[in-house]
């Protein structure tokens, strides 16, 4: 951020298409919200939870909508390192 802001000052031409305001309110909000986060690795957080991707959430669920009826999904692939993990411990965790 501190760079991003340091480009904008050094160069006129950027300068003047941009206005930057501090938001303290918006500040206080995030400074709160970022207080109540739970960061311990391997834990789920609410914003983990609020930044999953509908596919994501369809999958974790097992149901996905299609038009306005619940499906069953009976095979999902995760593409992402952390999903794949995610998919090989829930596949240990059947086989116990």
């Amino acid at each position: 951020m501190e760079t991003f802001l340091q480009d904008i000052e050094e160069d006129p031409e950027i300068r003047q298409n941009v206005n930057l305001y501090r938001d303290d309110d918006a500040i206080d909000r995030l400074n709160k919200k970022m207080a109540s986060l739970d960061l311990k690795e391997g834990r789920t957080t609410e914003l983990d939870e609020l930044n999953k991707s509908p596919i994501g959430q369809a999958l974790d669920a097992g149901t996905a909508t299609v038009g306005n009826e619940p499906r069953k999904i009976l095979k999902g692939a995760r593409k992402t390192t952390k999903g794949r993990a995610l998919e090989e411990a829930a596949e240990v965790a059947r086989k116990k």
